[in-house]
């Protein structure tokens, strides 16, 4: 029942996004399946995350068969596929006039409206709001996971708004990190193996130093062969982002990291993630609803109305939680 289960979730992706045929099924009573068991099971949740199978024009080793993101014109060397002049870039991330609408006519609501903003290189911002502000929606259009209505989101000065689908599917994985608020951890897999499923997915066989690396990162070093389900809440979470981080993308998102977590636990997680930010420079975008989690960012963006209103730098719990409260409109 379980190999026919994932070689169903399997071939459903395959169909739906080009992915690799394999010779052989999964049969869980097979040691030397365990390549193919972990690729179906990601197939089922990858795009939770942003990364689907190499399809045409990707390199076995995952890499896209052009320079991405590199103006027209210039000399480029392939670096983490894609421009070396990123990592140099003053703002990695740009958003321009960038305009959300769901619907249409009398029916139409504006999700964002005319948002212009800049994410310096090596930053860590907390986006927050009230609810229905807009959060969601500008980090998902950041991360082209969503296409604007209008305006322009610019990475390292490609602008995804012009990308087909194939080319910015591609970028995703090889530039973008995602963590959600559900940890998304396949619970048959150990940490180990559910940070390599990215790489995988990218058709490449990573490499244990390289799994080893991103556990460090995180401070699990010690939890390499523990199941999700051997692992505390704020454990899976910190898999979740070395699984965001093997790839080594330049942009991290994190869509309500905390939201599944307690306070104590939450403090673990974001402590970990701040550390993570300021010993490599990984630029890194955060939707929250918790004064608390925005309080480890470096700076806090506002807004309200689909509008920005405002930011804070160096913030603090008490801060965060003044403007809250009077962007929400309640009594002090």
């Amino acid at each position: 029942m379980e190999g026919q289960r994932v070689n169903a979730y399997y071939r459903l992706f395959a169909q739906k996004h080009g992915a690799p045929r394999f010779r052989r099924n999964y049969d869980p009573a097979k040691r030397d399946s365990q390549d193919t068991v972990n690729l179906a099971l990601s197939a089922a949740s990858a795009c939770l995350y942003g990364v689907v199978p190499p399809g045409p024009g990707v390199q076995p080793n995952g890499r896209a068969s052009h320079t991405l993101g590199c103006p027209p014109g210039r000399s480029a060397t392939a670096r983490r596929g894609g421009c070396t002049e990123w990592m140099s870039s003053p703002q990695p991330i740009e958003l321009i006039r960038l305009s959300k609408v769901y619907g249409t006519g009398a029916a139409a609501v504006t999700a964002l409206d005319s948002i212009t903003l800049s994410f310096p290189s090596g930053s860590f911002t907390a986006v927050m709001g009230p609810s229905g502000s807009g959060k969601s929606t500008l980090l998902h259009c950041a991360a082209g996971l969503e296409r604007p209505t209008g305006g322009q989101v610019l990475l390292a000065g490609t602008d995804l708004t012009s990308l087909k689908e194939t080319v910015l599917t591609r970028l995703r994985r090889e530039r973008v990190g995602f963590v959600f608020q559900s940890f998304n951890l396949i619970a048959a897999l150990t940490a180990e193996q559910n940070i390599a499923l990215p790489l995988r997915l990218a058709g490449r066989r990573p490499k244990r130093a390289e799994l080893h690396a991103a556990l460090h990162q995180v401070g699990l070093a010690d939890r390499a062969g523990h199941l999700p389900n051997q692992l505390s809440g704020g454990q899976q979470q910190r898999v979740a982002i070395a699984r965001a981080l093997v790839t080594r993308p330049h942009v991290l998102f994190a869509d309500e990291p905390t939201g599944a977590l307690d306070r104590n636990t939450s403090r673990e997680m974001l402590t970990a993630l701040r550390s993570l930010v300021d010993g490599s420079g990984l630029t890194t975008i955060m939707v929250t609803h918790d004064p608390l989690a925005a309080s480890y960012a470096h700076r806090v963006v506002f807004l309200a109305d689909s509008r920005l209103a405002g930011e804070l730098v160096d913030p603090t719990i008490e801060t965060v939680a003044a403007r809250m409260t009077r962007l929400e409109g309640l009594p002090c």
